[in-house]
């Protein structure tokens, strides 16, 4: 039997690949956890900037006997080559408002990699992956140069896991093409932390944005479906050691 473990921060992230999960075989068996005749899968939920890393720590001893661990969700891009959809494996992690230094290969199992992202379809391995306190906006574009995308959660959750000793994994998948600026209130994560009454009243206060409201509202759609997709040919390949391409082509349609 294997024991997988995925970390996700946003519940609209939990809540796609629950769905995806159960439409695909896996069993429900109580909260965020599955169980298929091979494998106990759970999903554990740490909040934005760690803040619940209680979470791991109450889960550490499943952690370590874990057979995979993956540290997933949704990213913006900054580099405008990175589209919407596409999963981006990190090389290094940065941390630009903080004195700590870059972790820099530390902990993801650089050796999965030329076997999983070919699983994961359009995959790009990006240099720089930063990770921010807060929403980069016009006033610290300067931060920009050099960054392929832009992650609230990585940084926190793989510093605890290297402490840990628990090696995991991290891809993100790109949820919109930000460019040389990130408003505060029209980068896609904070939009899709909004509930329905909060999107309507930021409409209502940025009537001249509205288009880019139904924009993100697609994006998170399809970077969501992306992202289940993703987590879905990631498992196959923690149990089986490969996907076939009849997954690969079961996964796509899933989206």
């Amino acid at each position: 039997m294997k024991h997988i473990a995925i970390v996700m921060a946003m519940k609209q992230e939990i809540d796609a690949l629950c769905s995806f999960l159960e439409k695909h075989g896996y069993t429900k068996t109580g909260g965020y956890n599955f169980r298929t005749s091979t494998a106990e899968i759970q999903v554990l939920r740490c909040g934005v900037l760690a803040r619940n890393i209680n979470v791991l720590e109450k889960k550490k001893d499943f952690l370590k006997k874990a057979d995979g661990v993956l540290i997933t969700g949704i990213s913006g891009a900054v580099n405008p080559q990175h589209q919407v959809s596409k999963a981006i494996v990190p090389q290094n992690i940065t941390l630009y408002d903080s004195v700590k230094p870059a972790l820099d290969n530390q902990v993801a199992i650089f050796e999965q990699i030329e076997k999983i992202c070919p699983a994961l379809g359009n995959t790009v391995l990006c240099q720089n992956l930063a990770t921010v306190d807060h929403f980069v906006d016009h006033r610290e574009k300067k931060l920009l140069h050099g960054v392929d995308a832009v992650d609230m959660e990585s940084y926190h959750i793989m510093e605890w896991m290297n402490e840990n000793e628990i090696p995991a994994f991290c891809f993100r998948v790109i949820g919109d093409s930000f460019t040389q600026r990130l408003p505060r209130e029209s980068s896609l994560v904070q939009f899709m932390r909004l509930s329905g009454a909060e999107k309507v009243r930021w409409v209502v206060r940025h009537p001249v944005e509205w288009v880019r409201c139904i924009r993100l509202m697609r994006s998170s759609v399809i970077a969501l479906r992306r992202l289940s997709s993703c987590v879905g040919k990631w498992l196959e390949f923690i149990q089986t050691g490969t996907v076939s391409s009849s997954a690969v082509n079961r996964h796509e349609k899933g989206m």
